[in-house]
């Protein structure tokens, strides 16, 4: 009996902590940092039981398995003003981060992405598109199929790409599977490519850099990445916050039918392209979500050190 009390005091003192940990990070914050009130006895915590089984024990409770070669990493968290303990992002998730490339490479994945490039690929032939982007035409086009199938649902830890393709997601979810899809049509036209799950406060979105370019692309349902192949003068005015002032680019939340009043065929967009990476920021703290704050590089969804996200700025 003093066996079964002492795993279950050792139980119970598992989930205090860790709800600790929990609470002062929250599930939008999507990077779990410790606040400041126990970031040294969490920290040391978590430390020894990674280095005594080899194993993470994440920010609810749950345990996974080996995520990354050290913990913890240290960076600066913006909120407490001071430095703080980044843990990687998908300590939050329902599997083992480290079978990622795995999953998306099995035949539920690879079926959806399979029907979405199809379906994206066809639109574009029916349309003159120049040829010379029909690459770009691709990426934007087979990223507002994607967003017209998906279904969403929020809450609990980062999702099986497995389960998304077939059920719901959010926004991380999605994002894992639009990394999938890009980096399939990157890989069919032997396009280098770096893919990078990048966070602001509440949501998470794909960013792509082309170093041969040193271009950077963006894929999200909020900020207006899309170029129409349509006739813009068509769109009805009153869409708040579809189009540009320009109204050139507009939104791939996967609308367009509804809000251009078109058939689904005629949405074929081109994706918008930035010269650096100091433009791409800029234009997503005004029309996106606001000021990014940490990339996460796929598929390991190690975190991206400041240092070395400043090599690629150009």
């Amino acid at each position: 009996m003093g066996v079964y009390k002492a795993a279950a005091a050792l139980i119970i003192s598992l989930f205090m902590v860790t709800s600790l940990i929990g609470h002062h990070t929250g599930r939008l914050r999507e990077v779990p940092v410790v606040g400041p009130q126990w970031e040294d006895l969490t920290t040391r915590f978590v430390s020894w039981f990674y280095d005594a089984t080899g194993i993470y024990l994440d920010a609810l409770g749950f345990v996974n398995e080996k995520v990354i070669d050290n913990i913890p990493l240290e960076t600066y968290d913006m909120d407490l003003n001071k430095p703080a303990y980044a843990y990687p992002y998908w300590s939050y998730t329902g599997f083992p981060r480290e079978k990622l490339p795995e999953i998306l490479r099995s035949k539920v994945v690879q079926e959806f992405l399979d029907s979405v490039i199809s379906e994206a690929e066809e639109r574009i032939e029916k349309k003159d598109v120049p040829r010379d982007a029909y690459v770009l035409y691709l990426r934007a086009t087979a990223y507002e199929v994607m967003v017209e199938r998906a279904k969403y649902c929020a809450g609990g830890p980062t999702k099986d790409p497995r389960y998304v393709v077939t059920h719901c997601g959010d926004c991380d979810d999605w994002h894992v599977v639009a990394y999938a899809l890009i980096s399939k049509i990157n890989e069919q036209y032997g396009i280098k490519a770096r893919y990078f799950l990048t966070h602001v406060p509440g949501h998470a979105f794909l960013t792509v850099y082309y170093p041969e370019e040193g271009k950077w692309e963006i894929y999200d349902w909020f900020p207006p990445i899309g170029i129409p192949a349509f006739n813009t003068s068509a769109i009805k005015l009153g869409y708040a916050g579809y189009m540009m002032p320009d109204r050139k680019n507009v939104v791939l939340n996967g609308r367009c039918p509804v809000a251009f009043n078109v058939p689904k065929e005629d949405c074929v967009f081109k994706i918008r392209r930035f010269e650096n990476f100091g433009r791409m920021y800029e234009f997503y703290r005004i029309y996106g979500e606001g000021e990014i704050e940490r990339f996460y590089e796929l598929p390991s969804l190690k975190y991206v050190e400041g240092s070395k996200l400043r090599s690629m700025w150009g």
